[in-house]
């Protein structure tokens, strides 16, 4: 009503005279496009109502604008809402009954309602009642950093991208041809030939890895001419760094983000500490080098929950659309990421149980009412960047449901996330949130022994799987169990599940971090660091990890490195914190003998200097291991095919090297190996090859094992034994211990018949 006050007189009658012009036009449209009823019209030029809707809809504009040239822009967009209104109605109606319609008018229908929903998004939430640091400006925060702060961060971030652009073309990765040679290209070829169906490119849906690597695409515009292609000098290593570095690039631009959030939630030395870990992860760094949903993956779901917290702290609205739009990025990475989208919901309700700020004299049902309009907002967000980089979602709107609640990742949870979410809106019409206060009320009054428990059962796995590890794997193999992680339901009990889980992790990070998520646990038991901020953050970081875990374990999957990539930022955090709290107190209980604001420059320094000898001593980083795992383990039992390149490179310096005929269960041998490469299990075809060498990798043991088993089971008489390979210690005409480790290594044997 006050919307129609504002209104002149003329508008009352140019408005109402547009709008039913645009909308009679569009059921014209809509009704040539109709199956049942397409008959009774005459079959007119597309281009009549093309020129039909650009007539009209520049008449809505220069109407609006004519009236209300001086207004805020807001006034405009209520104007331009009110006149395509009824025609966007109508569209939305009846494009469901028509064929053969403009992917454009798809595309209109579903941007109206983005910017509409964008647009009451904006309005609601400029009532929020913000913290009074949230409105500091860009020269203010930089000045409260101080230059060596700064420094240090653009330090560490170029180490990160020099160590990822580092012998990046010097590797083939599994299941990376996929996207190099397939998708990658099928998409940006969509979007060229705009035929927006075909940017379905993938079930991952991997949208962020097409348009970040698909760049590469100007200098490589069909990179399926370079699949038959062969050998170091054939121009595959410029081809592989071409598509591999706007990965690297795109993880650097994002990364500082874990500073400036950690800085908005905890202050400057946790965020400083907690940023060190993350960029020098080599595990973390290792997954950015491949063309993989996973390289996206780490970084964008860990940023989605920073930038949600610091949006309940700062209660600024520009955080949570800033943690919308990196939901919409993880999603679109991998619909994994749905664990977010639960996790955050999760969240409103952890606030009431472990923060007191929200058992205030505000009225409960005020204030969940606007927690669950805030959740909501965030996914509208998310689902319109979801959408507009995803446009096969404008022709088809129930990939939406695919990517969240019908999505593989989601099918587990999905009865209970819906049940939830059910149960409190009912709660709130019927009882005005009675129930759900009530619930929240009796959980926060023993907020301390749930502390403690979540504290407890991390402590007591973490120190499991560390006492199983170091006492020669009495209770569980690991390593056996992770070899089939699809199917360790078979090989062991839900504590076994569970504990493997803990073993990528523990011994994927430097011992620093790992020491200190033992901190973390502990302090958590004192109640002067759970009821604070960064107390909070860690149980929340500490709980996500628990859950995961757990999800894993129910869906009977065991998580390797690759599978758990989001936890290892998420473990960086945890142990960031412990040590800017262990930092902290001795700096106020200690004496030193020399100044103490020079103590914590002094600090980074040794611990960015010890992640940068890692760094330099890894070379194969997804692959690393903490010194603290006994040499006779590994922890990338799946690994992404390390080593290949160097055994093709021994391969090639063989005397007629190109006449020599390769078995290898690593395919990425067979790209940068000159002469005749298999790595397939075709018994029938192999008995007209005569092999001169196998190349064998631990990676690979289980999956070949099994493959010639079956064969053999069979009874098949022309299988190949290339299982013999993996058991023999000597013989070999060549070897590579990935990252030193014994066990995971990459051997040359000759060929036996």
């Amino acid at each position: 009503m006050d919307f129609l006050k504002q209104l002149s007189r003329q508008e009352k009658r140019v408005y109402p005279a547009v709008s039913l012009l645009l909308a009679v036009w569009s059921v014209f449209y809509i009704l040539k496009h109709a199956p049942e009823v397409s008959g009774f019209f005459p079959n007119p030029s597309p281009y009549v109502f093309t020129f039909g809707f650009l007539s009209f809809g520049i008449l809505a504009v220069g109407a609006v604008f004519f009236y209300t040239p001086f207004r805020p822009i807001s006034s405009w967009m209520k104007r331009l809402f009110a006149v395509f209104l009824p025609a966007e109605t109508i569209f939305l109606v009846g494009l469901g009954y028509t064929d053969d319609v403009n992917q454009l008018i798809y595309v209109a229908a579903g941007l109206y309602v983005i910017v509409l929903g964008l647009y009451f998004s904006f309005r609601y939430l400029a009532r929020l009642e913000r913290d009074g640091l949230s409105h500091i400006s860009p020269r203010a925060w930089i000045r409260l950093q101080g230059v060596w702060a700064l420094a240090f961060v653009l330090l560490l971030t170029g180490i990160f991208a020099f160590a990822g652009a580092s012998r990046l073309g010097q590797f083939v990765a599994v299941d990376e041809a996929l996207w190099l040679y397939g998708r990658v290209p099928k998409y940006w070829n969509a979007l060229g030939d705009l035929e927006l169906k075909k940017t379905a490119i993938s079930d991952k849906p991997g949208i962020t890895v097409a348009i970040a690597s698909g760049t590469a695409m100007a200098k490589y515009e069909h990179p399926v001419i370079m699949k038959p292609l062969k050998g170091p000098d054939k121009g595959i290593e410029d081809f592989f760094f071409a598509f591999r570095l706007p990965i690297v690039l795109v993880a650097a631009l994002f990364l500082p983000l874990f500073y400036f959030l950690i800085e908005r939630l905890l202050g400057r030395t946790r965020a400083l500490f907690s940023y060190s870990f993350v960029a020098l992860s080599p595990v973390t760094l290792g997954m950015t080098k491949i063309v993989n949903p996973d390289s996206f993956l780490w970084f964008f779901a860990p940023l989605t929950l920073l930038a949600y917290l610091a949006f309940l702290k700062r209660r600024h609205p520009a955080y949570l659309f800033l943690a919308g739009v990196l939901l919409g990025l993880t999603l679109l990475t991998k619909y994994v990421g749905n664990i977010v989208v639960v996790f955050i919901f999760g969240i409103i309700f952890l606030e009431y149980i472990f923060n007191d700020r929200h058992f205030g004299p505000r009225a409960f049902i005020d204030s969940i009412r606007d927690a669950l309009v805030h959740y909501g907002v965030l996914l509208f967000s998310a689902l319109s960047v979801f959408t507009v980089l995803y446009p096969a979602v404008f022709l088809k709107p129930e990939k939406l449901l695919e990517a969240t609640i019908e999505s593989e990742a989601f099918e587990s949870v999905a009865p209970i996330f819906l049940g939830i979410v059910f149960f409190v809106l009912a709660d709130r019409i019927v009882t005005r949130a009675r129930v759900t206060e009530q619930i929240l009320a009796f959980f926060h009054r023993f907020s301390a022994v749930f502390g403690r428990a979540i504290a407890g059962i991390f402590l007591v796995a973490m120190t499991f799987t560390l006492a199983n590890v170091w006492l020669g794997m009495r209770w569980f193999d690991f390593p056996t169990l992770l070899a089939s992680p699809k199917t360790i339901a078979n090989n062991t009990d839900i504590t076994g599940i569970f504990l493997t889980n803990f073993y990528p992790l523990l011994f994927g990070i430097p011992p620093v971090v790992l020491v200190s998520l033992f901190v973390s646990a502990v302090l958590l038991f004192r109640r002067s660091f759970r009821e604070t901020a960064r107390g909070r953050l860690s149980l929340y970081l500490i709980l996500f990890i628990l859950l995961y875990y757990a999800g894993a374990t129910v869906n009977g999957v065991a998580s390797i490195t690759r599978y758990q990539i989001i936890l290892f930022p998420i473990a960086g955090i945890i142990a960031g914190i412990a040590l800017g709290e262990l930092f902290l107190l001795a700096k106020k209980r200690l004496s030193f003998p020399f100044e103490k604001r020079f103590l914590l420059p002094a600090l980074l320094v040794i611990v960015t200097g010890a992640g940068v000898y890692t760094l330099a001593r890894t070379p194969f980083p997804l692959s690393y291991v903490s010194s603290l795992l006994p040499e006779r383990y590994h922890t990338d039992v799946k690994d992404m095919g390390p080593g290949s390149y160097e055994a093709a490179m021994y391969l090639n310096t063989l005397p007629d090297a190109q006449n020599l005929t390769v078995w290898t269960d690593k395919s990425g041998v067979c790209k940068f190996f000159i002469g005749r490469c298999k790595s397939s299990f075709n018994w029938r075809l192999y008995r007209k090859e005569s092999f001169d060498y196998v190349v064998v990798s631990a990676g690979r043991e289980s999956r070949t094992t099994d493959r010639v088993m079956t064969a053999v089971e069979d009874m098949r008489s022309d299988v190949l034994r290339f299982d013999i390979y993996y058991d023999r210690t000597e013989g070999a005409v060549w070897e590579l211990l990935i990252n030193g480790r014994p066990s995971h290594y990459v051997r040359i044997f000759p060929f036996e018949k």
